[in-house]
């Protein structure tokens, strides 16, 4: 299982999974207006030996962005986002999560001034 399904299905099998949609990269226009989260792994380190062999452990970033109607929901949207994903380790499939750290967070700006946003960042440790 690749990182993104396994970052998926840990979303989709939470207690908000079923309430607030998940999207890759970007939510469609359809969404409408109504809280949801996107997830984009921005960078991937893979270290290398002195032998040329790729070592064990792959290293990514990955960004959640949540969008919602107003700042509560924002707020639980992101409490929900940090308490599944912040310290997690595990196996989902075949992906073996070492762990999934944060390392950045930050509001977003809407130019309508109808939706309130944050990013998250965290640096997901796991075997590829």
């Amino acid at each position: 299982m690749k990182l993104e399904a396994a970052i998926f299905k840990l979303w989709r099998d939470s207690a908000s999974g079923g309430s607030i949609p998940l999207y890759r990269n970007v939510a469609p226009d359809s969404v409408g207006y109504t809280s949801w989260v996107s997830y984009k792994r921005i960078a991937t380190d893979r270290e290398k030996n002195l032998d040329g062999t790729v070592d064990s452990f792959t290293t990514a970033t990955v960004v959640f962005t949540a969008w919602c109607p107003n700042e509560a929901a924002l707020n639980t949207t992101i409490n929900a986002i940090k308490d599944l994903y912040s310290g997690y380790k595990g196996t989902v499939g075949a992906t073996k999560i070492h762990a999934i750290l944060p390392t950045d967070e930050a509001d977003l700006s809407d130019d309508t001034q109808k939706w309130f946003g944050r990013s998250l960042v965290f640096r997901v440790i796991f075997n590829d």
